[in-house]
């Protein structure tokens, strides 16, 4: 099952591979309720990859705006006056040094590289 899939289950090196991880970072995160095992060094690849994508969207989110996410509800004037101005500031520099990427570029990313994952789990 190097490279092929059983309708949607890969070895434990396959699915390494393709999130550019290591087989034990596979166990510590399966622990953490983020990749999906089926059994002993067997994985559904499709539900952990998409775990594994919101998770890690959810770290980005965590590690750019704190305990506030955009949507969250902050009461207080002042505290929501610093947040919008951190998260401005925030984004300003992301464009200038060329960190931020356009939706359409990254959907079709994401697209293109299912489509590899699909073409590879299908033979």
């Amino acid at each position: 099952m190097a490279g092929k899939s059983e309708n949607g289950v890969v070895s434990s090196e396959f699915l390494a591979k393709i999130l550019g991880l290591t087989v034990q970072r596979l166990g510590q995160l399966e622990k953490s309720g983020v990749l999906v095992r089926v059994g002993h060094g067997r994985w559904d690849a499709p539900a952990s990859v998409q775990k594994y994508l919101d998770y890690k969207l959810q770290s980005e989110i965590e590690a750019r705006y704190g305990t506030f996410k955009p949507g969250d509800e902050i009461t207080d004037p002042g505290e929501r006056v610093k947040f919008e101005r951190a998260r401005m500031l925030t984004l300003k520099n992301d464009a200038t040094e060329h960190k931020s990427l356009p939706a359409d570029l990254v959907l079709a990313t994401v697209d293109h590289l299912f489509g590899v994952l699909r073409m590879e789990f299908t033979g």
